[in-house]
């Protein structure tokens, strides 16, 4: 869905497992497509390995990533909002527990 703000958002609410779309492969074609025509040098994708699934669509980011010849990690991870939040760089995340740690009140 595309947002007031221009920012596109998933919208499909994800409780306890994951499944793969139609649109999945052209989702990650265009999120790459994105990030490289906007220079960024690495991506690293941090996925909830609780998540049922979680590690096909790593191998599928993974495949993807490859034929492109994008610089990105895939790993997942039993708790991926604490490390999000602990990170140094820049998060993109639709998980609003995720971004707390970036928000501030001013």
């Amino acid at each position: 869905m595309l947002g007031r703000d221009r920012c596109v958002r998933d919208l499909s609410s994800v409780h306890g497992s994951y499944r793969s779309v139609d649109e999945t492969d052209r989702a990650i074609e265009l999120i790459g497509a994105t990030l490289d025509e906007l220079g960024v040098g690495s991506v690293s994708w941090i996925l909830d390995k609780p998540i049922s699934n979680s590690g096909r669509l790593a191998q599928r980011l993974r495949s993807v990533a490859a034929e492109h010849e994008w610089n990105w990690s895939v790993d997942v991870a039993f708790n991926p909002d604490a490390e999000i939040a602990a990170a140094s760089a820049l998060a993109i995340s639709s998980d609003g527990p995720a971004m707390d740690g970036f928000i501030t009140t001013q």
